[in-house]
């Protein structure tokens, strides 16, 4: 699949929605895998909220949804491919999340931890804890 028009951003880089797309882009019928598709929106909305907001993060940025987001981080540290986090993705369901952490931010802590790894993974670069990307340290 090559570049289509657009698809680069400044310097030949791809774009940072090309960036969180699954491996491969999206498939002939035009839409990605499910779960690696509901990972790369999640990112997005993460990297969007952390770049527009840094500072006004809620609930976001109390201590123990940090907490609970960085737990969550480390478990998955040693996933190495976007296709076996798409896996885990689906297998969880986020059954173990907590209920009260859900309904003060709309997104569970775990999710977060889906889609930080999901950046990770996608370039190559590690994220500091989750109390630094919501202050803007990390």
């Amino acid at each position: 699949m090559g570049v289509r028009s657009g698809d680069a951003g400044a310097g030949g880089r791809p774009s940072p929605s090309v960036d969180l797309l699954p491996s491969g882009g999206l498939s002939a019928a035009g839409t990605a895998h499910v779960p690696g598709r509901a990972l790369a929106l999640d990112a997005l909305g993460i990297r969007r909220r952390l770049r527009d907001h840094p500072r006004d993060a809620g609930s976001w940025g109390e201590p123990a949804f940090a907490r609970e987001v960085d737990l969550v981080r480390r478990h998955l540290a040693p996933i190495a491919t976007r296709r076996s986090l798409s896996s885990s993705y689906s297998r969880e369901s986020f059954r173990a999340a907590t209920a009260s952490a859900a309904a003060a931010t709309g997104v569970r802590p775990a999710h977060i931890a889906y889609a930080v790894r999901w950046l990770e993974l996608g370039d190559g670069r590690p994220r500091p804890p989750w109390s630094d990307l919501v202050t803007g340290r990390g």
